[in-house]
């Protein structure tokens, strides 16, 4: 058997989906919300925004994190079910 390591912290999702949902036309408008600084944002816009967060932020949104990423947000889980279960 062979031995799967798993981390949700390498996954990423795009941070565009949440400045479109939410009307936030700068990264100053969404950094206000978040708590974070427009550099910040920036950062999140070219990397993504890490699977441990996304909830987090989509929260203080005011939305789930389906209604911004949709099934994307679920599938780092499920591919750790997967290997769980081989």
């Amino acid at each position: 058997m062979t031995a799967h390591r798993f981390s949700t912290r390498s996954t990423t999702l795009p941070l565009q989906p949440l400045m479109d949902l939410g009307n936030y036309e700068t990264a100053n408008d969404l950094g206000r919300v978040l708590g974070l600084t427009r550099t910040n944002v920036q950062q999140l816009k070219a990397r993504g925004v890490p699977i441990h967060r996304a909830d987090e932020f989509a929260v203080a949104c005011g939305f789930h994190p389906t209604e911004v990423w949709g099934e994307a947000y679920y599938a780092p889980l499920k591919y750790k079910h997967q290997l769980i279960a081989s």
